[in-house]
């Protein structure tokens, strides 16, 4: 099997500084120091990600449980410079906190806004009219938009119509043939849309050949959701689909980095 020689970029994982924060699932009391060496251990270069509260799931929101969580991404930054790329939260049913929060965030040199996830924070729908300001300051400062799978695939249509420039990358492509095939029309239709391999799909032999065969390799973008999930399993999973080396690093690194700029 195929090893890879270079870097290995993980855009999707969700780092913490409060233990509240944490998303190990099975009781692990972990520390951000040991978070960052397990990412490490598994091969990972450097990793990108917004801090997430499970707590809040599917209750209301205000914007300034929002600028927590995006003040506590910073942190973690500033603790791993070398190694972490931030993602922040911005929240469309807050157009004007979330279009100054974003300034604040460009500020501070911030390339990556999310993964959003709509039913943690309380929304449905991410192509709302009113938050249609905050999407076009996303765009116009040449940011990436990642979000979670909505409800109705019918939002990210919508949204990459209306925002045919801003570079949008979607999580998790399914573990269902209908939900891949559904995601790769959109990515079909919409030449701004990628995917992200994380959290769902990668278990199942021959997604990604397929995936690569049907939108092209610079589309799709390593994630793995940790510490949702193990992240070793997801390198060896793409490892395992023996993709022609240039295909590979366009995965592991190459479109990461072409979207955010991030020399």
């Amino acid at each position: 099997m195929k090893k890879i020689t270079g870097e290995i970029i993980d855009c999707h994982i969700h780092p913490f500084i409060s233990s509240e924060h944490s998303l190990y699932m099975f009781g692990q009391d972990v520390q951000p120091s040991e978070f960052v060496r397990t990412l490490k251990k598994a091969g990972i270069s450097k990793c990108c990600g917004s801090v997430i509260d499970p707590s809040v799931t599917g209750k209301p929101c205000n914007f300034k449980h929002i600028r927590k969580l995006n003040r506590e991404v910073l942190k973690f930054r500033d603790r791993y410079n070398d190694f972490f790329v931030p993602g922040v939260h911005i929240h469309p049913e807050f157009p004007d906190e979330s279009c100054d929060e974003l300034d604040d965030m460009i500020k501070e040199g911030v390339k990556w806004v999310g993964e959003l996830v709509q039913y943690i924070h309380g929304y449905k729908k991410y192509a709302i009219e009113k938050a249609f300001p905050v999407y076009k300051k996303i765009s116009d400062a040449s940011m990436v938009l990642n979000v979670h799978p909505p409800e109705n695939p019918a939002d990210i249509d919508e949204l990459c119509t209306e925002f045919p420039d801003m570079k949008v990358v979607l999580a998790h492509p399914g573990g269902g043939k209908k939900e891949i095939d559904e995601k790769i029309a959109l990515m079909k239709k919409h030449r701004n849309l990628h995917l992200d391999i994380s959290g769902t799909g990668i278990y199942r032999y021959g997604i990604l050949r397929y995936i690569s065969k049907a939108v092209g390799a610079e589309r799709i973008l390593f994630g793995t959701d940790f510490p949702i999930c193990n992240p070793a399993s997801y390198l060896q999973g793409l490892l395992f689909e023996k993709l022609p080396e240039q295909d590979l690093t366009l995965i592991v690194s190459g479109n990461f980095r072409r979207l955010t700029g991030i020399e």
